[in-house]
């Protein structure tokens, strides 16, 4: 092989890898992210209104990927929230 091979299949190997999960400190993706709003009915980049219940499940799903950003833990941080109010971010 030659030098732009061992190159090629560098980068084919790096991505093989992330693809496997070998990136696990990378967790909170935006991917990721969009398949826990995706879960909840919310998609599209469509704006969605969800009640307690909605985003209880919501925080479980984003907590499950290790989100730590400041905006997780503005709508996640009081989560489980009760079904009669609380939720800072809900359409009660």
């Amino acid at each position: 092989m030659d030098g732009m091979d061992w190159k090629k299949l560098l980068v084919l190997l790096s991505f093989a890898l992330l693809a496997l999960g070998c990136g696990e400190e990378e967790l909170c993706t935006q991917l990721g992210v969009d398949g826990c709003y995706a879960e909840v009915g919310c998609q599209g980049g469509v704006s969605c209104a969800l009640d307690a219940e909605g985003m209880n499940a919501l925080c479980d799903c984003l907590g499950g990927l290790d989100c730590d950003q400041a905006w997780y833990h503005t709508y996640c941080d009081g989560a489980p929230y009760p079904p009669d109010g609380g939720c800072p971010a809900c359409d009660e």
